[in-house]
């Protein structure tokens, strides 16, 4: 379904089948004196915080439901390039927790009175996140707060989706400014090597030009043949195994700079 799908979501890597699903969940119905509760949300890349948030609604009763939303709902009231994961990854992800006994796949973002009376919800809880009003401006948790049944729970772990996201960012810039130094002093190293190669080459030619060859060089062959040697061994030693890597990452790097 198109409308479940956000531009910044692709399409998931798995099949959405009722097989497929069927291994993620518990398969369980509620018993008629389970206490159930209810949460709703995004729960994009799961991880720790939503891994705490959720051992706490357990606690509040017998059987957890988790509501997810849909990607597009999910941009509006998040915004940036989120969610992350379309719907099915973020479907499998929270049936995989121990914690959680069913899902609502696509929960409607306001919990309404015929969703807590189909599902015979208990209580509904929410985090410390900010609340997001609805498209008209309503109360998405107006209905459980008004019989009672909401309630607020403090996980106490502070990691959101958003600081995760921004850790892997800051990561990936430090590690590209890494590379990049060590891109600029293995070019050095293979600019100086140029250099040394034209100065020989222009050295030998200036040589060979004044006409210094054979027994008329007065030395100049022995002289030759010790700066060839050793042109030979700083190529070899030094910067031999750099030439292949740093031709092409200087291609790299002009490419970039560029485009």
């Amino acid at each position: 379904d198109s409308t479940t799908h956000s531009p910044w979501t692709g399409i998931s890597q798995f099949l959405p089948t009722t097989q497929k699903i069927i291994q993620f969940a518990e398969g369980k119905e509620p018993k008629s004196t389970d206490r159930i509760v209810y949460v709703a949300g995004a729960f994009d890349l799961f991880h720790v915080g939503y891994l705490d948030f959720l051992e706490k609604a357990k606690a509040e009763g017998d059987y957890l439901i988790v509501g997810l939303h849909t990607d597009p709902v999910v941009n509006r009231y998040k915004g940036y390039n989120y969610p992350i994961m379309n719907l099915h990854e973020r479907v499998l992800s929270v049936l995989a927790c121990k914690y959680v006994n069913e899902v609502v796949i696509g929960a409607p973002y306001s919990v309404t009175k015929d969703l807590m009376e189909h599902f015979r919800v208990h209580v509904v809880c929410h985090g410390k996140t900010p609340i997001m009003q609805d498209v008209d401006g309503s109360d998405p948790y107006a209905e459980p707060k008004r019989i009672g049944k909401f309630k607020i729970l403090d996980s106490k772990n502070k990691l959101t989706t958003h600081d995760l996201v921004q850790r892997i960012i800051r990561n990936r810039l430090q590690y590209e400014m890494r590379n990049y130094e060590k891109e600029r002093k293995e070019m050095a190293v293979y600019d100086a090597w140029l250099v040394s190669q034209q100065t020989t080459t222009w050295g030998t030619t200036t040589l060979e030009s004044e006409g210094l060859k054979g027994s008329q060089t007065n030395g100049f062959p022995e002289m030759k043949a010790g700066m060839e040697e050793s042109n030979q061994t700083f190529a070899r030693l030094h910067v031999a195994a750099l030439v292949q890597s740093c031709a092409k990452k200087r291609v790299q790097l002009l490419i970039r700079t560029t485009f």
